[in-house]
């Protein structure tokens, strides 16, 4: 027995003492019924068979209703003594999982302005958006409905997550009548080998029996999102940077600066005063898909944009239309897109391609054109149209250009890039422009 252990047995001994005990289990055999008394964190539980059954309160997330009988006073106490010093860990899934919750939350982004606290510990740039946070909340959340709420965490086996994963996915149904789809189901299953891995090491001695989830047929069974096949050509590009003009100016230089550099709406959003230089744009490791840091040139195009959102927001330089005090909505972009892009220029050799949801995301479209045009621009004059066409998309170009404090090898080609890009689309702007297309 480890000091903890004695420790607990004490603080037990002063709450009973043995001939208390005995005067509890006769007044129980007495009245045939079963008698509860506290002891700090546990509960004892004298029944009348004279077995001594012991739970923890709801509130540490420990549950007794699995909990063994033992015919000793002596047992109950060993066993609680090692639950509390860890050698056995009762805690139930809910609680693991809020766990998990507030570790995330521990990690959001330092100076959010959409938080109602400060985070020190965490640089600039880093750590998880609030976007993000809540995304990874919402898998959570679903994660409980599979389970019970006194499911003990160290007791599930991996047939038992096994067959949660195959509720969520077959039988569950939401309030509103709809069922998950197959894609976030898959989402919902990484959340939860993510909060197993979280749960075992804290829990289970890190015995973590979801680490191999993936590998089962009901993981392998659900299709991936596989990329998308869509393109579209200068032409229709050039026809919304026309249609847009009757929108408010936000929404107008919002789809403009998308069209111009190939950034995902998520980019339009975060985009802050901060990061805008005499130059340049400077995105930072957090702020992107990649964890790279992104460099728009200033173009005069851009800088039009850039000049005519001034005054609008101190922080953001794309705010909301009906608030002006928040950052715009990324998925109100995908509505711009959806009610002003002409659906006769989304090519792909599948069939029934929409222009909404993934087979035809805006940002896809955008980010293809911009590659396009980079490099069928550059391909018969620059040997390095390729690295140019990476470095306006952020892709890798194998070093890490965040660890450079000089961008001018990355400025002067990505310039290069965003020209050849837009010389291309506004040759297609002026033809419809002088054929009167509005």
């Amino acid at each position: 027995m480890n000091f903890e252990q004695a420790r607990f047995q004490l603080e037990l001994k002063k709450k009973f003492t043995d001939r208390e005990l005995m005067n509890l289990l006769d007044k129980a055999i007495k009245e045939n019924k079963s008698i509860t008394k506290s002891a700090g964190k546990l509960r004892l539980v004298i029944k009348p068979s004279g077995s001594i059954y012991i739970a923890f309160y709801r509130e540490y997330g420990r549950v007794g209703d699995l909990f063994k009988d033992f015919k000793t006073y002596a047992e109950a106490l060993d066993h609680a003594a090692r639950i509390m010093s860890r050698d056995i860990t009762n805690v139930t899934v809910y609680y693991v999982i809020e766990s998990y919750i507030n570790s995330l939350m521990k990690r959001l982004r330092k100076k959010d302005e959409s938080l109602p606290f400060v985070i020190d510990n965490l640089a600039d740039g880093e750590g998880y958006r609030v976007s993000s946070f809540k995304t990874e909340l919402g898998r959570a959340k679903t994660i409980k409905l599979a389970f019970d709420e006194c499911q003990v965490f160290g007791k599930v086996k991996i047939r038992e997550i096994v067959s949660a994963c195959e509720y969520l996915l077959y039988e569950y149904v939401k309030p509103t009548g709809d069922v998950l789809s197959s894609s976030y189901v898959k989402q919902v299953m990484e959340c939860l080998k993510r909060v197993w891995a979280h749960g075992a090491m804290l829990y289970n001695d890190d015995i973590d029996c979801a680490a191999n989830l993936h590998k089962h047929p009901v993981f392998k069974d659900i299709k991936s999102n596989k990329p998308c096949k869509v393109y579209t050509d200068n032409k229709g590009m050039a026809k919304l940077w026309i249609r847009i003009a009757k929108k408010t100016p936000m929404q107008k230089n919002a789809v403009r600066f998308m069209i111009l550099t190939g950034v995902r709406p998520i980019n339009v959003s975060n985009l802050r005063w901060s990061s805008v230089g005499d130059k340049m744009i400077k995105y930072y490791e957090g702020d992107m898909k990649s964890k790279n840091i992104f460099i728009i040139p200033i173009t005069p195009e851009i800088r039009e944009i850039l000049e005519e959102q001034r005054g609008v927001n101190p922080v953001y330089v794309f705010s909301g239309v009906r608030n002006t005090n928040l950052p715009m909505n990324k998925r109100s972009l995908d509505k711009l897109f959806k009610d002003n892009f002409d659906n006769k220029h989304i090519y792909s050799q599948g069939k029934g391609i929409g222009k909404k949801g993934s087979a035809g995301a805006f940002p896809t479209l955008c980010r293809k054109l911009v590659k396009t045009n980079v490099i069928e621009q550059l391909r018969e004059c620059r040997p390095d149209y390729e690295r140019v066409s990476k470095i306006c998309m952020n892709h890798s170009v194998g070093d890490s250009i965040s660890k450079h404090y000089d961008f001018s090898d990355v400025l002067e080609p990505a310039i290069v890039g965003f020209n050849a890009h837009f010389k291309v689309l506004y040759e297609e702007i002026k033809k419809l422009e002088n054929s009167g297309y509005k």
